[in-house]
């Protein structure tokens, strides 16, 4: 099989073949005489105006032509034929990725004669089979942008939703949001996709961060020239991910010399109050810069050069906590319980009255409390401050070559570099933060060849390097607090986790490296036969990872209330819930992908066309270095076999070496029969390129990220993480009862001896890659020169949608047991949470080899997701002096839950998938509304009235949406199978209070926690959030310095109305991710966070 990809590859190269002409576009259409007959034989030639490119055709015997891979920008087009007068046309403006057609009209004369056309494209797409916006240079300069962001104008495009501070619930995404990454990603939905399925392009190159397949940086508004949105049933040049494509360009010089230099300017004195704040945020915010562009020879080499930097001073003054209170430290919870919670609650037994007698209060607690202020009486709801400074710089060089008639290349760096300091301030609740470093570089090259003026090659390659560094603070360790026969790598670091309250430090704070590379090379070539465009391509990326973490080497301490009934309460008892320690983790990788494709644009006449092709995508899969990976076959664990090559590893664990799995250092063996086609079908009524009507479908694989398979890192021998379940010494000593004692730091060889409840994962040796069946049909309409109206149907069916089950749970025993019985030390119920590890599966099938595994994570690629749209759109082109766009999207989303790394199980019942599969979470948004304007004002003939009355312009954005859907847990292990995130019973019909506000949205009294050993009856991602409403405006000044400059003036206003938009009430919004949740939190119900308050924005701009 190898041989025959190597040799497919050579052939296709050799043709010159494909992907990424997408930031492009091309023009096509049919030339006519005044009659309307086919005119062939004729000469059509257009030139970019702003630096000379010319391009020419002929057109076949029925008058078509198309010139296909043109730069993007404005354009002239000059038709000539002998007999007939020249056709000129002026105003084109060519936009990314988009086709449109212009049917030039001959009149009989002479060649000297001509006829002059001012018009710009038609604005219906005639050759898209998708369903795609263009968000213009206009919109991207002129919209007032929050952070100025360019991703933030990606929802514009219509049936996009981006899930970030301020809109609604954060996903369960892992680390594809962390500090893992560089700050600017953002993880955004595209017609009901995956949240990390889009394929972002800049300037043709790959633009994906590998890590977890977001978006590197994007270069700032300034830098760029414009971007479009696509998504659904795209044609077959479109691969690696499934959703939908974000395909940007970057700005280029021309033959005249523009440029610009500006400051935007925040300060907190004018912004608004946060409406959770005591106090203003104190910011003080700078972002600077300019860019120049112009030609080093006219006609033939152009240079651009672009920077900004952007300073941000702040103290953010509302991050909410629950903190001990002087009664909770002296065991006294029962104010606590009886006015803190929606209903009153009742400590377990054999607690009585909600008081913990004086022996049971933990030392290791008070010490800990020690370091922050003891909360108020009588539920320790504290706000806290810290620091969110940052430094950014970014910069873009950009150098564009025409050879000659039939070459140009360009080459393009964009750098960003992202200095975050640490939040720490003294105390342990501020530490969400310990500081980054965080650095991007990436670097295109593409060459084009006119091969003929009916064949044409495109070549680009790319390299992009991320490096991130995360910092350390000095904080208490384990041991410092009293923690006896603790392992600490780490000096000065915890993580104290006391569930929907507080938490020492954590993921975010933890130090660590990653350094991902990535190499690209595609090659495209379009050749046009008749009434045939035919495209072949070839694209091929080589990512590589190196990652190093310390998350939970100093151990990782859980209280969640399964032992007292009370989070606060088993931290102060030390009844320790769960306790990970782990090694420090290396995490080596290599990945590939190939793409291979052809497909056909098929003018079959005037009114329709039909685009076919086929897309090979194979899964390659990553290959782990040093062999840090590992199956579980069952069959062997049953049958009691072990490694040849780690003879004492469990049954069933396999490694590369043994012959059952010989996969090359990879978790699975490569799927080589990823072959996804497309189809389309396009009628245009009248022939006159105003009216379309198509209907399109196709499938797409989607590649996963390097970050997926991080976890091998932490299984023995390398890693070698471990779970205690209410571990017998507690907050105290919790290596105490477990087999050989602390057996940290592990080492790592062939004769070393293997822990038991150890963490492993597997992946099925033929795991089915992830695909998406889409299909839209559309119509669209042109009405005069200037509007555009779209409405489209979209639909979606994702299967195979990789899911993360619990392969070892704990099998819930009803009953009382003798002691000895299933880890019993005593007589009683045959389950509890003490004995998870002795009911373990695994345990009960093989006594022996068992107990070395704790939870066993096995990815299903059994999945399924569906998503079914109605988006209707209404654009106007700049004209009189305004431009407009406007969509609306009804939509609804079902699925089972997705996984983003194998680290945890996703199913709460890991016998039925189907029983978490519910609204998709942070993707089902039923109803969302986006439109965005720039209005001008005219210019006036008389100079007083222009000095008063002109050069104004005003731009708003406006959002409206309904809330997104959530899950609640009941904070507690109530099935008893290890598995947390188990949800509650819903014991009323109606779970809302009964005037729904920020401090009572869910009626705690509308759930319950499941009776022992059973599930509950609440589904996942039922309960929905609050929606939002938000306008941002900028107002805007001009004036006139000398020809072609001016001095700009510009006032910005986000959340013009100071509208507070509140966010879910389990959105993580305390410390450390706690929230409010779980239903045995003190903040059960409440809302605790919400969208920025009103931000004013000031700048000044100089252009030239």
């Amino acid at each position: 099989m190898k041989r025959i990809t190597t040799t497919l590859l050579v052939h296709l190269v050799g043709l010159g073949l494909v992907l990424h002409a997408q930031s492009v576009s091309q023009i096509s259409g049919t030339v006519r005489d005044s009659t309307g007959g086919a005119i062939p034989g004729a000469v059509v030639a257009v030139t970019q105006t702003d630096t000379g490119l010319t391009r020419s055709a002929e057109t076949d015997a029925n008058g078509f032509y198309s010139l296909p891979s043109l730069p993007v920008g404005p354009y002239r087009m000059d038709v000539r034929k002998p007999g007939f007068s020249t056709y000129v046309q002026s105003g084109i403006v060519l936009q990314v990725a988009t086709a449109p057609t212009i049917d030039p009209v001959l009149n009989v004369g002479t060649v000297s004669e001509s006829v002059q056309v001012e018009a710009a494209a038609a604005m219906v797409e005639t050759r898209s089979t998708g369903v795609g916006q263009v968000v213009n240079q206009q919109q991207v300069l002129e919209l007032p942008l929050n952070g100025r962001q360019v991703t933030q104008l990606i929802t514009l495009a219509g049936g996009a939703n981006t899930v970030q501070s301020g809109f609604g619930q954060a996903p369960t995404s892992g680390n594809l949001m962390s500090s893992k990454n560089y700050p600017n990603e953002a993880l955004v939905s595209i017609a009901g996709g995956m949240l990390n399925g889009t394929t972002y392009l800049l300037d043709g190159g790959t633009h994906n961060d590998v890590f977890n397949n977001l978006n590197l940086p994007l270069p700032f508004p300034d830098a760029v020239q414009e971007f479009k949105v696509e998504t659904s049933a795209l044609p077959a040049e479109y691969g690696q991910h499934s959703a939908g494509a974000v395909n940007v360009v970057s700005k280029s010089g021309s033959n005249e010399i523009h440029g610009d230099a500006f400051e935007f300017v925040r300060n907190g004195y004018f912004n608004a109050r946060d409406f959770f704040a005591p106090v203003n945020d104190n910011l003080k915010r700078n972002q600077f810069g300019g860019t120049v562009g112009g030609p080093i020879e006219k006609n033939k080499l152009f240079y651009f050069l672009g920077y900004q930097g952007t300073l941000i001073r702040s103290a953010p003054a509302a991050t909410p906590a629950v903190v001990p209170t002087a009664s909770m430290l002296a065991g006294d919870f029962r104010a606590y319980e009886s006015q803190c919670f929606a209903t009153a609650q009742t400590l377990k037994a054999p607690f009585v009255n909600n008081v913990l007698p004086a022996g049971t209060i933990s030392k290791q607690a008070l010490s800990m409390a020690s370091h922050f202020p003891v909360g108020p009486e009588p539920c320790g709801n504290v706000t806290y401050t810290q620091i969110a400074n940052q430094n950014e710089h970014n910069g873009l060089a950009k150098i564009d070559y025409q050879i000659n008639a039939k070459q140009s290349f360009f080459g393009r760096y964009y750098g960003t570099h992202s200095l975050t300091p640490s939040s720490f301030t003294g105390t342990e609740l501020s530490v969400q933060n310990a500081g980054t470093d965080d650095e991007v570089n990436s670097f295109v090259f593409g060459h084009t060849y006119v091969v003929s003026p009916g064949a044409l090659n495109s070549f680009h390659a790319t390299l992009d390097r991320v490096g991130i560094t995360k910092f350390q603070v000095p904080i208490i360790t384990p041991s410092s607090i009293g923690v006896q026969n603790i392992y600490e790598p780490l000096p000065n670091y915890s993580n104290i986790n006391i569930t929907g309250d507080f938490q020492s430090a954590g993921g975010f704070a933890t130090p660590g490296l990653i350094a991902t590379t990535t190499y690209q090379f595609n090659d495209d070539f379009s050749l046009i036969k008749g009434s045939h465009q035919m495209q072949f391509g070839a694209n091929y990326i080589r990512p590589m990872q190196a990652t190093t973490f310390c998350v939970y080497c100093n151990g990782l301490f859980t209280f969640n209330g399964q032992l007292t009934g009370n989070a606060m309460a088993d931290f102060v008892s030390g009844s320790l819930d769960s306790f990970t320690q782990i090694n420090v983790s290396h995490d080596n990788e290599k990945w590939k992908y190939i793409g291979l494709y052809a497909q056909d644009n098929w003018k079959m006449n005037s009114h329709l066309t039909l685009n076919y092709g086929l897309r090979w995508e194979p899964y390659l899969n990553g290959r782990l270095l040093n062999g840090q990976v590992s199956h579980f076959e069952m069959a062997k664990f049953l049958a009691n076999v072990h490694s040849a090559v780690f003879p004492n590893a469990p049954a069933g664990t396999l490694y590369p070496g043994d012959p059952e799995f010989d996969t090359g250092g990879r978790p699975n063996k490569t799927s080589w029969l990823n072959f996804a086609p497309r189809f389309s079908l396009a009628w245009d009524p009248k022939g006159d390129g105003k009216t379309l009507i198509r209907a399109s479908w196709g499938m797409f694989y989607d590649m996963p990220h390097t970050l997926f398979y991080y976890n091998y890192a932490t299984e023995p021998l390398w890693g070698s993480s471990i779970t205690l379940i209410n571990p017998q010494g507690g907050f105290a000593n919790p290596w105490l009862g477990y087999p050989g004692g602390n057996p940290f730091p592990t080492t790592q060889n062939k004769n070393t001896t293997y822990p038991t409840a150890g963490y492993y994962e597997s992946v099925p040796l033929h795991v089915r890659t992830t695909y998406v069946e889409q299909w839209n049909l559309t119509i669209q309409r042109q009405v005069a020169t200037s509007w555009l109206f779209k409405a489209s149907y979209l639909g979606n069916n994702t299967i195979h949608l990789w899911t993360d089950q619990e392969n070892n749970p704990a099998i819930f025993v009803p009953g009382t047991c003798s002691a000895g019985q299933y880890g019993l030390t005593a007589a009683g119920p045959c389950s509890t949470v003490g004995n998870t590890q002795a009911r373990r599966r695994l345990t009960q099938l093989n006594p022996a080899q068992g107990p070395y595994y704790g939870q066993l994570e096995y990815l299903d690629d059994g999945g399924t997701a569906s998503y079914n749209a109605l988006m209707v759109s209404a654009e106007h082109r700049l004209a009189k002096h305004f431009s407009m766009l406007a969509n609306y999207t009804y939509a609804h989303c079902i699925g089972d839950p997705q996984t983003t790394e194998l680290s945890g199980p996703i199913y709460t019942n890991p016998a039925n998938r189907r029983f978490d599969r519910g609204n998709c979470t942070a993707v089902d948004v039923r109803h969302n509304f986006n439109l965005s304007a720039v209005l001008q004002s005219p210019h006036y003939s008389s100079r007083p009235l222009q000095w008063i009355a002109g050069g104004w312009q005003l731009a708003p954005i406006l959002g409206l949406r309904t809330g997104s859907y959530f899950t609640i847990t009941s904070g507690v292990d109530a099935a008893l199978n290890g598995v947390g995130s188990q949800r509650p019973n819903q014991l009323q019909t109606d779970p809302y209070c009964a005037n729904r506000s920020y401090a009572c949205w869910l009626n705690g009294r509308a759930f319950g926690v499941p009776a022992n050993g059973t599930f509950a009856n609440l589904g996942p991602n039922s309960l929905v959030g609050p929606g939002y409403f938000n306008m941002d405006l900028a107002l805007t000044r001009r004036f006139p310095v000398k020809e072609k400059q001016y001095l700009e003036i510009r006032a910005e206003v986000f959340n013009i109305e100071n509208r507070v938009n509140f966010l879910n009430p389990s959105n993580p919004g305390l410390v450390g991710n706690a929230s409010g949740s779980a239903l045995n939190s003190s903040n059960f119900g409440k809302i605790l966070s919400d969208v920025s308050p009103r931000i004013m924005q000031f700048a000044i701009k100089y252009s030239f």
